[in-house]
Parts: structure tokens; sequence; C-alpha cells
């Protein structure tokens, strides 16, 4: 939802940075937690729809397990090789300790790797 906070394309910034292109993917328990927050009214439902709008022209995958979110997203890093991009602290402080690959967006916009 950083994103749609934000208002800027997160994903070029971190393209820039990495003077790489990416291919988003998000997994289903993502946009569920998306499309749940977008049901509720009020601004953090607004932008979950914008995220929701966003995601959509990504590449969809199943996390596959029946665990957490935050679980899958260290899993499928773990299993598949990939890096997470998040805008949750102690998300990445559990991605790090995990020993994933991960890029943290903090509230301001400042993107930091881990690679």
């Amino acid at each position: 939802m950083l994103i749609a906070e934000l208002g800027r394309d997160i994903i070029s910034i971190i393209e820039d940075r990495l003077d790489d292109r990416l291919e988003p993917v998000v997994i289903k328990s993502v946009i569920d937690e998306l499309v749940e927050i977008s049901r509720r009214g009020g601004k953090r439902a607004l932008l979950a729809k914008t995220a929701l709008e966003v995601a959509s022209s990504m590449k969809r995958i199943d996390g596959g397990i029946d665990v957490s979110t935050d679980e899958q997203l260290v899993r499928l890093s773990r299993e598949m090789d990939v890096m997470v991009i998040t805008s949750d602290f102690e998300m990445s402080r559990r991605l790090r300790e995990s020993g994933c690959r991960y890029i943290y967006v903090n509230k301001k916009g400042e993107v930091f790797l881990n690679l």
C-alpha cells in the first residue's frame, strides 16, 4: 500500500537503484489481505484499492502453504531465491534473520537493499 500512499512508482525507483529490471510477483495471500482491507472503508481502504490496481499488472502465485502471509514470503524467498520488497520493518528484520534477500522501503520512500 506504500506505493499508493506515496504516489510514487517504487518499482521504478528500485530498478534504478539495481540498474536492472524487476519482474514483480505478488502472492495470493497478499491480494486477499488487500481485498479485505479495501472492504473496510476509510483511507486505508482507498490505499488498498490502489495497491490492488498496481498488483493487477503483476504475476500472481499461490504461496501453496497454510501459514501466515509473512511466513509464506520468507519460505518462498528461500525456496525460490527471490527478493521480497517490503515496507514493514518487522518483516525486513524477519527476512534478514532468515537469510533472505529483501528490499526495504521506509515510509519516506527511501530504499534500502539487503542483497
